[in-house]
C-alpha cells in the first residue's frame, strides 16, 4: 500500500469519527450538523476516488464506487431527498466504512 493511500485511509477515518461525533451531539443545529456532515462525506468521496485499486480490492464488501460518487451527488443535490440520504448514510454507512477504513490501515 502506498503512502497516498495512508494518508487518504486516515483521512476517511477522521472524517467517519467527525460525522460520528456530529450524530451523537445534542443541542447542535440540525442546519448546522447536516452541512458538516455533508461536507465530510464530500472529503470522503474524494478520499476514496484516490485509493488505489488493489487497496479497494482488499475489502470487497464495501461499494468503493459508490462512494467515491457521493461527492458529486451531495454537492449537486441530485437526489429531492439529499438531507434524508445524506443523513442515513451518515448513521448507516459511515460506521462500516470507518471500520473497513481502520482495518486496511492496520494492516500496513
Amino acid at each position: 500500500m502506498s503512502r497516498d493511500d495512508s494518508t487518504r485511509l486516515g483521512e476517511i477515518v477522521t472524517a467517519c469519527e467527525i460525522i460520528a461525533d456530529y450524530l451523537a451531539r445534542d443541542g447542535v443545529d440540525p442546519d448546522l450538523a447536516f452541512d458538516a456532515i455533508r461536507m465530510r462525506l464530500v472529503e470522503i468521496g474524494e478520499a476514496v476516488h484516490g485509493l488505489e485499486s488493489a487497496t479497494r480490492k482488499r475489502e470487497p464488501s464495501v461499494p468503493w464506487k459508490e462512494i467515491s460518487h457521493i461527492r458529486s451527488r451531495v454537492l449537486h443535490r441530485y437526489s429531492a431527498k439529499s438531507r434524508d440520504v445524506v443523513l442515513e448514510t451518515a448513521r448507516t454507512e459511515v460506521p462500516v466504512l470507518r471500520a473497513a477504513a481502520e482495518r486496511l490501515l492496520g494492516s500496513l
